[in-house]
């Protein structure tokens, strides 16, 4: 290369480098803060606030907020049960389909008048505090820690009869809890939780998508969805300019693995046949992977029959305005469980 050529190839160069560098820069640091901002919860039930007492503690600085169900004034100490929702903005107990489900789940089969639910917001959504794109995993964990130390704090609830439960995202936040804090958690409930690596869930609900909407085979599927979410990856570090890129910026080297492996309390792991949002047979075959020898005596696992993402007994494609029920043996599975748990040594 010529010496004139060489200085003009070096000097764009240059110029490249410094251009993505304050792209970067603005995405990172400026944009958030101009741009990012919280939006309302949409879909609200207002009968789910109008239930049980409002509740609010600290967990690093940011200040949490929920509902707790509980008997009034009972005579004895009670177990509890916290519970985390899934992904995004609009992720509330309190809406995006949450309310029902954990009626379903939760309210009707278990025996209310001598335990606790307590329902928390995570951090940036309804009246929480924080931001919940900027959080990991490890530090939503920490927040469900908070939360568990407010309701040992209370007089009638036993401190070690309480057990972490959540859904889609929050069954990441459950591996973690009983993996980081067994002497705070006496077990765990994954509803439709992953088991797979961050990245790994991502390329498979992309996949699930295709598979649905675009009519692409399993295999086919999931190249398309592997290239997708690799430049997306990329993209999210470099240019998070939505909030769920940030999200992907912050938890995308996430593995699971890790704290299955060192669980020792109680969980259940729950998954639906026709989910095509996480996978039931590729998380079996990642715990089969993790335990080559058999599942531990304290994991148990549930694969619901005709059951979709929501804990319904819906098609697994399904994509029309028709409600389906919840899964009848959904309930039942949760309602042994949480009895095993929580009341055997009562």
């Amino acid at each position: 290369m010529q010496p004139r050529r060489k200085k003009s190839f070096l000097r764009s160069l240059l110029k490249t480098v410094i251009i993505i560098a304050i792209i970067s820069c603005y995405a990172n640091f400026l944009h958030p803060v101009l741009f990012f901002r919280k939006p309302p919860l949409t879909n609200v039930d207002s009968s789910v606030l109008q239930r049980g007492i409002p509740v609010a503690f600290t967990s690093n600085g940011y200040q949490l907020k929920g509902r707790l169900l509980a008997p009034p004034r009972p005579s004895f100490k009670i177990p509890a049960i916290i519970f985390r929702p899934g992904s995004g903005a609009t992720s509330s107990y309190a809406s995006s389909g949450y309310p029902g489900l954990l009626k379903a789940m939760l309210e009707e089969q278990l025996p209310m008048d001598s335990m606790a639910v307590l329902y928390i917001d995570k951090r940036g959504v309804g009246a929480s505090e924080g931001q919940w794109y900027n959080t990991t995993f490890e530090e939503s964990a920490a927040d469900m820690k908070a939360a568990a130390d407010y309701l040992s704090s209370l007089p009638y609830i036993d401190p070690h009869k309480i057990i972490i439960a959540g859904h889609s995202e929050g069954g990441w936040i459950v591996e973690v809890c009983l993996s980081r804090y067994p002497e705070t958690f006496a077990g765990g409930l994954s509803l439709a939780g992953p088991t797979l690596d961050v990245k790994e869930q991502i390329i498979h609900e992309f996949a699930g998508t295709a598979i649905c909407v675009d009519k692409k085979p399993r295999e086919a599927a999931l190249r398309k969805a592997r290239i997708f979410v690799n430049v997306a990856t990329v993209m999210s570090e470099l240019f998070p300019f939505t909030q769920q890129w940030r999200q992907l910026a912050v938890t995308h080297g996430f593995k699971a693995a890790p704290y299955i492996q060192s669980i020792k309390k109680p969980v259940l792991f729950m998954f639906g046949e026709n989910d095509r949002t996480v996978w039931a047979d590729d998380c079996l075959r990642k715990l089969q992977q993790i335990f080559p020898g058999g599942y531990p005596a304290h994991i148990d696992t549930v694969v619901l029959k005709g059951t979709n993402h929501r804990i319904r007994t819906a098609p697994a494609c399904y994509r029309g305005s028709k409600v389906y029920p919840f899964s009848d043996e959904a309930r039942l599975r949760i309602n042994q469980w949480i009895r095993k748990v929580a009341f055997s040594q009562l």
